[in-house]
């Protein structure tokens, strides 16, 4: 009897809970590999000044507001308008672009002064 048992028990593991196991496995290890991709170890390496690179990761962005994902695996460009003297230009610039079909937020973005720049 005990044999028998251990054949059924053995089977069932077999049978059902590897096939579970299996696939959990790969279900972890392909979003242990996408947030690997993610993170590159390159992306946190900062080897040369920044007037001596050109466009890389420097930061991670998350919408709000997005209950479907569609802006998950989209590209931001992040503004540090308290440091970066360049940025209120740009911003300048995307409030005229924008002006037309977001007027109130053309208006916001000219009107907005971050609490200090430094140079």
């Amino acid at each position: 009897m005990k044999i028998i048992f251990t054949i059924v028990a053995v089977w069932v593991l077999v049978l059902i809970v590897a096939p579970i196991l299996i696939k959990a496995l790969r279900i972890y290890a392909k979003r242990a590999a996408d947030f690997l991709k993610e993170r590159a170890i390159e992306d946190f390496e900062v080897p040369l000044k920044d007037e001596d690179r050109g466009l890389y990761r420097k930061y991670y962005v998350k919408r709000l507001n997005d209950p479907t994902g569609k802006h998950d695996k989209c590209f931001h460009f992040v503004l540090d308008l308290t440091h970066d003297p360049f940025a209120m230009p740009a911003i300048k610039a995307y409030a005229d672009a924008c002006r037309g079909r977001y007027p109130i937020l053309a208006k916001e973005l000219e009107s907005f002064r971050p609490s200090r720049v430094t140079k």
